[in-house]
């Protein structure tokens, strides 16, 4: 066989070789393109995800407060009771608050929400959203 004829042919093999292949990676990164692609419904599945995990942190992390708070109450009212049986050291046993009792005390402050308005002096007089609020046209036709 002649030599350049058997350039060509691996040439031409290696230029077919090389379109396959180049055809075969470019089906493939576009198969992965595709699927890199988040959809609205996969975002919005995500961030549900993420919303569960978030909620059953915080539920348990206040479960676990709620836990260390009566430990510790326990354990105060264990030392009380310890210094009474063992020393005449006199340690007032005390009681841990609940949960209710410590939302009573935050509601019962004697707050009330602010107002939308002035209240007036007394109940004669206009109120802010009346015409005949504010200077006297008296008043402002003297000053012109």
């Amino acid at each position: 066989m002649n030599l350049e004829v058997f350039d060509a042919v691996i040439f031409i093999a290696g230029a077919a070789v090389g379109l396959l292949l180049g055809m075969n990676i470019k089906k493939e990164s576009k198969q992965t393109t595709n699927q890199t692609i988040l959809t609205p419904d996969a975002i919005q599945h995500e961030l549900d995800k993420q919303q569960v995990a978030i909620d059953h942190f915080f539920e348990d992390t206040e479960n676990a407060l709620e836990q260390a708070e009566l430990n510790v109450a326990k354990l105060r009212n264990q030392i009380a009771n310890g210094a009474l049986e063992l020393s005449n050291k006199n340690i007032k046993v005390s009681s841990a608050p609940t949960t209710t009792e410590a939302e009573e005390e935050t509601t019962n402050l004697g707050t009330e929400p602010p107002r939308d308005y002035a209240l007036k002096p007394d109940t004669q007089s206009p109120g802010m959203l009346s015409e005949e609020f504010g200077l006297n046209k008296d008043q402002e036709k003297s000053n012109s």
